[in-house]
């Protein structure tokens, strides 16, 4: 989709609707500071030239000091609601090379996680660049295979909720970031966080049936620790595939079904299942070599 966006008055919607100089234009979305405008057919050039002639002619049937600001085309883009779009923008005609530009959507909000941020962005790059789904769809099994084979930074796993303790119900569990709250206060009194702080933590795997608020634990908790896992299921199928979802839907696409579909090929294959297994070095006490005595380090070779 190609959008010419403006800072415009309301009243410029009608004379750009009423319009008899052809320019072919849609209106949108417009609220009282903004206008979008979409060209359909027209070239980024036309645009641009057919966005001047808008801001003239507006401008012209105003009294001074008002004026309409011709800001943009977006060349292709998403628009998914109110001040919600993503697209390549081009400030200037003779800008050769777009900039990603995406306002209200994961890639720019702080409640998601880096993860989801990093593949939406990229998958509509994709998109944009070559308006190929077949290589949207390569990109994202890529990703999801990487993380179910633990092939990720944990630090792209990382949720940052805001936490206010003393304002949750005593009905149910509180958050996990709070929960993790807690229990950090209580090894140490001094590590209270402030009201509304983000406190940092991962998900990580657990038994069928654990609370969310269970698998919570801080970032140095799980670096410490080789054991432990990112919950998959959780953050593929609650906080990747939704967002992407909410874009992807509005060309027909259900990203949903691109896992899953990828899942059951994979164990068809006889890939390894979504939960990894526990290392096994965590059954036993030691560490010492049973044949020759040697402590794991110290020179010691298994018999065969």
């Amino acid at each position: 989709m190609l959008i010419v966006s403006f800072s415009i008055p309301l009243q410029a919607i009608k004379t750009i609707k009423d319009s008899d100089r052809g320019w072919g234009a849609e209106v949108v979305y417009g609220d009282t500071d903004s206008l979008f405008i979409y060209l359909p057919g027209k070239t980024k050039a036309e645009a641009f030239r057919i966005g001047h002639e808008m801001a003239a002619q507006v401008t012209s049937e105003n009294p001074r000091p008002i004026q309409l600001k011709f800001e943009k085309v977006y060349l292709p883009s998403v628009l998914l609601a109110k001040k919600r779009y993503i697209g390549f923008k081009y400030e200037r005609e003779t800008d050769a090379v777009p900039e990603f530009d995406a306002k209200g959507i994961e890639t720019v909000r702080r409640d998601g996680i880096s993860a989801t941020q990093k593949m939406q962005e990229m998958a509509l790059k994709i998109l944009f660049r070559t308006s190929d789904l077949s290589l949207v769809k390569d990109y994202c099994v890529r990703q999801w295979t990487k993380i179910i084979k633990n092939e990720v930074s944990p630090q792209d796993f990382i949720i940052a909720k805001e936490v206010r303790l003393g304002t949750y119900s005593d009905k149910g569990p509180p958050p996990p970031g709070a929960a993790l709250a807690v229990r950090q206060m209580q090894a140490d009194p001094r590590n209270e966080p402030e009201y509304g702080d983000r406190v940092p933590y991962i998900l990580t795997q657990a038994e069928p049936g654990t609370r969310q608020v269970d698998k919570a634990v801080s970032p140095d908790e799980f670096l410490a620790d080789r054991r432990m896992r990112l919950d998959v299921g959780h953050y593929i199928r609650k906080m990747i595939v939704p967002p992407l979802n909410r874009i992807f839907t509005l060309i027909g696409v259900d990203v949903g079904t691109w896992f899953e579909d990828m899942r059951k090929e994979q164990r068809a294959r006889g890939v390894g299942g979504e939960v990894d297994r526990i290392l096994i070095d965590e059954h036993f006490g030691t560490t010492r070599c049973l044949a020759c005595g040697a402590a794991d380090g110290d020179g010691g070779k298994l018999s065969r």
